[in-house]
Parts: structure tokens; sequence; C-alpha cells
């Protein structure tokens, strides 16, 4: 029971993160930020996040 809870919990808080990011990426094309400008930041976030989990756990 706990664990079917725990992805119920794990789904919607991807949903709503989608939610955000999507939001965030209509008001900067709107604020006229360039497509490519906003791909680089958002690969360069996601080295950033996953390059110190990727060393914790494949030591």
């Amino acid at each position: 029971m706990h664990t079917k809870f725990l992805a119920f919990c794990c789904a919607i808080s991807l949903q709503v993160a989608s939610g955000f990011n999507t939001m965030f990426y209509d008001f900067a094309f709107n604020a006229g930020m360039n497509p490519c400008v906003l791909v680089a930041e958002q690969m360069t976030v996601a080295a950033l996040i996953l390059t110190p989990l990727a060393l914790f756990f494949e030591r």
C-alpha cells in the first residue's frame, strides 16, 4: 500500500514539475528569449545536477 502511494505522489510531482517547466518556457519565449539559449541553459543545469549524482552512485 505504501509503495503505491509513493508512486502516485512521484507521478503527481512529475506532472506538476512538467507544468511549471512548460509555463516557464512559454514565458521565456514570449519575453523574446532565443530557443537555442534556453536549450543550452537547460542542458547546463541538467549536467550540474546529474554530475554529482553520477559520481556518487558510480563509486
